[in-house]
């Protein structure tokens, strides 16, 4: 996929009624930070894979409910559940089998920065990183002050960011009585000890 083809796809998408989605802006933001964050830490990563997750991994947000549920009781068995429990987090692993099934999306890093964008995961691949992060830091529709903080520290360390994101997630669903999903305790939890065994 060119990124002629993926911009003709997120157009097609995002566009509602005549009007452009403020989903796109969003990921156009996303696409921009972590080609920012590629550039600024030398990773290396292949500017198309990092524009192909960041450019597919909201594209199932606008997608109607029964539609999202249908693909994760096809496709997640085992996790439908309690997946049923978290709304919030079903359009990225939506988006995961639509890159691959419609879209013949094959690279398996690629497919997991889509899928756990909002969650993340332990041990993630700097694709994942930086996709996880610019959805949260992105500077076109991100403007909090907590958004800004992060944004500061992932141009000096992806991992610390990833910490201070998930505390700010999950202060923020501490504080609206939401439950929190397992796997991002998990990374939470990870990627916290990690920086204690770094330093």
């Amino acid at each position: 996929m060119n990124n002629k083809e993926l911009f003709d796809i997120l157009q097609k998408i995002f566009l509602v009624d005549g009007v452009m989605h403020k989903r796109y802006v969003h990921t156009v933001g996303v696409i921009e930070m972590a080609l920012t964050l590629n550039k600024v830490h030398n990773l290396g990563i292949d500017e198309n894979k990092i524009m192909i997750a960041c450019g597919l991994h909201d594209m199932s947000k606008l997608m109607p409910k029964e539609n999202m549920l249908e693909i994760l009781n096809d496709n997640y068995p085992d996790e439908f559940d309690e997946l049923l429990e978290f709304p919030q987090i079903w359009h990225g692993y939506v988006a995961r089998i639509v890159a691959e099934e419609k879209y013949n999306i094959k690279d398996k890093d690629i497919l997991n920065a889509i899928k756990y964008h909002t969650t993340g995961r332990i041990e993630m691949s700097n694709l994942e990183k930086i996709v996880f992060l610019s959805d949260y830091i992105e500077k076109n529709t991100r403007i909090s002050d907590a958004m800004v903080e992060t944004r500061k520290i992932a141009y000096n360390n992806l991992d610390k960011a990833v910490v201070k994101s998930l505390e700010d997630t999950i202060e923020y669903l501490t504080k609206e009585n939401k439950k929190i999903y397992q796997k991002t305790l998990e990374t939470y939890q990870y990627y916290l000890n990690k920086g204690k065994c770094d330093v």
